[in-house]
This record gives structure tokens, C-alpha cells and sequence, in this order.
């Protein structure tokens, strides 16, 4: 049993081989009932495989004690080829991938608005006023925060996988495979190909990001009106960076686990970047110039 990297989780992950390594292997997945939504796992990851998802196949469960077996869809993660001749070819693949994840039209929980606020909650209690313990501007920035959960709502809603980024996804000989996808929701178009275009963990040029969002809206279906739909994107974005940024400070306070702790300069950085380019988020600009200072400072120490 070789254990395998996990991300903000309270799952455990191993790869399990046969002892003269000639059988295929496969993975085994240890999620505490108490902490994950197993019944929602199980029931997703039917009805993605039913859309054509290449999410795993589970082939022995015990849902009580939380232990899974399933199949093994790889070791290179899409972030693993970035920068390589096969890069092209697998970004197709994520977005052909995406566009099936956003035709599933099972009944799912909506993304509400309360769950958006929520999450930039996690920004200003846990980064800016637990871990960097500074004061939280909320008078100036209520408003900026309400417009981007506002955002969330005037798109079209979808199936969202939520964290579709680049070490959720599997690249192998049979195509994409796609994990971490239990906690999907109906959510803003947008929402996933922000989560892999304007990724914390991975950094396109904004030529790149246009030309993958040029490829993605002439594929899909939808009828988005391609401004309107890069405006979204960006600011679908923002939120979303700024959540993580929460949930990279969480994990250190609340979880001790500081692995997340280096990406955090460059998701800010990344943020101020398209703040710059959008008058609404201007106000967000000279606070960020703050927390990334403080946060330089906090991580020379």
C-alpha cells in the first residue's frame, strides 16, 4: 500500500498493488463517516460515470466503516503535463470532460448564495483576521463581496464538479479521470472552467486563458455571450481564489498542515492582477497591496 498526496481533505488515499505487481492496482480511499458525505460520493460517482465522466469505478465498499476500493485511473495529474508536448492535448480533454460534467441534469443542491458569502467568510475569518491578525475592512468591502456573490447567481446554472483544477484531474491511456468530485453542486457556468483556467496551483499567461475560454465556448452548447461570459469567468475567479486563500490558512491553523501555506503569495498576486483590469474591484486593490506585504513578512519569519 503506497500512500497518495491529498488535498484539504479528511481522506486517505493508497495505491495497492499485487505482491508480484503483475495484477492492475488500484485505490483505496479511507473517509471518515463523521467528516464526509459517503452516501453523496457514491451516488455522484454513478451519475457521473453514467454522463460519460471518467471518474472511479467503485468495486468494494464498507460505507459504515468508510473504507473504499476502487479503480486506479493514474498517477500524472494534468499538472503534471503542463508545459509539455502533451499539454494541448490534455487541456482538450479537461474541457471535453467539463462540457460532460455540465450536461448531467440529475437533481443536485443548488450553489446558494449563503454557501458564496460563507466562503469568503473563510477569507476574512481564518486568512486576514486569524492568520494574518489584522482587521478585516468589512465597511469598505461589504459591498465588493455582495457583487460577487451576486455574480454567482446572474448565470446560467449548471452541474459544477467545484474543484475541477489541475490535481483533480488524471491524465492516462484511456482519457481524463476526474476525482474529488462529491461535493458537486448546481452552480454558475462558469464556475469550473475558472477553477482550472485561473487555478492556484498553476499559473497561464492571460493569452493562454483566452484561447482555452475561446475553445471552451465553441464547444459548449450554451448560448454564452462570449464578454459577458470572460467577465464572469474573472470575477468568478476572484471569489473563488479568495475562499482558497481561507482554506489554505484554515488548514494550517485549524488542521495543522501549513503544505499549502507557499501557494498563497501568487493566488493573491494572481487576484490583484485581475483586480487591476476590472473597475468594480478596485477597492479590493490596495488591501490586497496589505495582506501581501503582511503575508510576506508572516512567511519570513
Amino acid at each position: 500500500m503506497e500512500p497518495l498526496q491529498v488535498e484539504a481533505s479528511h481522506r486517505r488515499f493508497y495505491r495497492i498493488r499485487t505482491s508480484d505487481d503483475a495484477g492492475p492496482s488500484a485505490v483505496a480511499m479511507s473517509s471518515p463517516p463523521a467528516l464526509e458525505n459517503n452516501a453523496q460520493f457514491e451516488a455522484l460517482a454513478k451519475t457521473f460515470a453514467r454522463f460519460g465522466v471518467g471518474v472511479p469505478k467503485i468495486l468494494a465498499s464498507d460505507g459504515e466503516a468508510g473504507w473504499y476500493l476502487m479503480t486506479d485511473l493514474g498517477a500524472m495529474h494534468l499538472e503534471d503535463v503542463y508545459g509539455s508536448p502533451q499539454a494541448d492535448a490534455a487541456m482538450e480533454l479537461a474541457i471535453d470532460t467539463l462540457l460532460k460534467i455540465q450536461t448531467v441534469d440529475d437533481e443536485l443542491p443548488p450553489y446558494t448564495t449563503q454557501r458564496f458569502a460563507d466562503e469568503l467568510d473563510i477569507f476574512r475569518q481564518w486568512f486576514v483576521e486569524a492568520w494574518l491578525q489584522i482587521s478585516f475592512p468589512a465597511d469598505l468591502l461589504a459591498g465588493l463581496f455582495a457583487e460577487l456573490v451576486a455574480n454567482t447567481q446572474d448565470q446560467l446554472q449548471c452541474c459544477v464538479h467545484r474543484d475541477f483544477h489541475c490535481r483533480n484531474l488524471l491524465v492516462g491511456d484511456h482519457g481524463l479521470g476526474v476525482v474529488d468530485f462529491q461535493d458537486a453542486l448546481l452552480g454558475p457556468v462558469s464556475y469550473d472552467l475558472a477553477s482550472l483556467l485561473r487555478d492556484c496551483y498553476h499559473r497561464f499567461s492571460e493569452a493562454e486563458i483566452a484561447r482555452w475560454r475561446s475553445h471552451y465556448l465553441s464547444r459548449t452548447p450554451l448560448q454564452l455571450e462570449p464578454g459577458k461570459f470572460a467577465a464572469d469567468l474573472d470575477l468568478m475567479a476572484v471569489q473563488r481564489q479568495l475562499k482558497a486563500v481561507g482554506i489554505f490558512a484554515r488548514l494550517q491553523l485549524r488542521d495543522a498542515k501549513d503544505t499549502h501555506l507557499r501557494y498563497i503569495p501568487g493566488v493573491l498576486k494572481h487576484i490583484a492582477e485581475v483586480a487591476e483590469r476590472y473597475p468594480r474591484l478596485h477597492p479590493l486593490r490596495p488591501h490586497l497591496m496589505q495582506w501581501q506585504q503582511a503575508t510576506a513578512a508572516r512567511l519570513a519569519a
